[in-house]
């Protein structure tokens, strides 16, 4: 979550969006005193490289700043053991919350978000389920076809899919979803024209944080029965019909 006293916009932050990507590109245009929530430790220290990392997210401002030290000291294998301190804004946390937390000085900012179709965010998840050990110490996010599609289908059978079920993040406090979606598919396209909205001609190109699968290049009928198909379908069906993705 990022929110920007300074462009007045609230950046909410779903699962397996690419929100890690945005908040990288995000944070170095931010002021000093906006609120950049932290990422996973070896993504902070990439944003780092770009001159922007987390802050004021925190009631201790100092140790906030002892946490970026340690990460900008430590080799990659002790990243994973470093925390950062007690977080007041964290990083998933919902527009109700984030308004909740900061007031009404906050109401009349933009709302941004990232979304992407229900079976896409579902692939890339499994995938990040399997991985993401490997990748807090450097490694990659590959995992094996096999172990993907036994892990997804027992993650639909057990409900745990819903993790990738963004929607109520982005709700206001009227219940209403306002938020200036950025999609996905166009990711670049998308994002230059929001940060032009800004008023910022050339922002840095989008990184590839937790780079994966390529969830969206594959194909859910190879992976899914129609049975579990039609589970998504229910579970997700509020976001096919707001953001306009089509079922199989």
């Amino acid at each position: 979550m990022i929110l920007s006293k300074a462009h007045k916009f609230i950046f909410i932050k779903g699962v397996k969006v690419a929100g890690t990507s945005i908040e990288i590109a995000l944070a170095p245009l931010c002021a000093p005193d906006d609120i950049v929530t932290p990422i996973t430790p070896i993504d902070e220290l990439g944003r780092l490289g770009v001159g922007g990392g987390a802050r004021n997210y925190s009631a201790d401002p100092a140790a906030e700043h002892a946490y970026i030290d340690r990460l900008r000291r430590a080799a990659v294998a002790e990243l994973v053991y470093i925390e950062h301190p007690a977080a007041v804004y964290s990083n998933h946390m919902s527009l109700r919350d984030v308004l909740g937390l900061y007031g009404s000085a906050a109401l009349d900012y933009r709302v941004v978000c990232v979304e992407r179709h229900p079976y896409a965010k579902i692939f890339s998840w499994v995938n990040h389920q399997l991985t993401y050990s490997a990748y807090q110490i450097g490694g990659a996010m590959r995992s094996d076809w096999h172990e993907l599609k036994n892990y997804l289908h027992q993650a639909i059978e057990d409900g745990t899919v819903v993790a990738v079920k963004n929607i109520e993040r982005y709700r206001g406090l009227d219940g209403l979803i306002t938020a200036h979606v950025i999609r996905f598919e166009h990711l670049a396209q998308d994002f230059r024209q929001f940060t032009q909205s800004l008023g910022i001609e050339n922002p840095r190109p989008l990184p590839h944080a937790k780079k994966g699968i390529l969830a969206n290049q594959l194909d859910p009928r190879e992976l899914l029965d129609k049975q579990q198909l039609n589970l998504i379908n229910e579970i997700f069906q509020e976001e096919f019909d707001t953001f306009n993705y089509e079922t199989l």
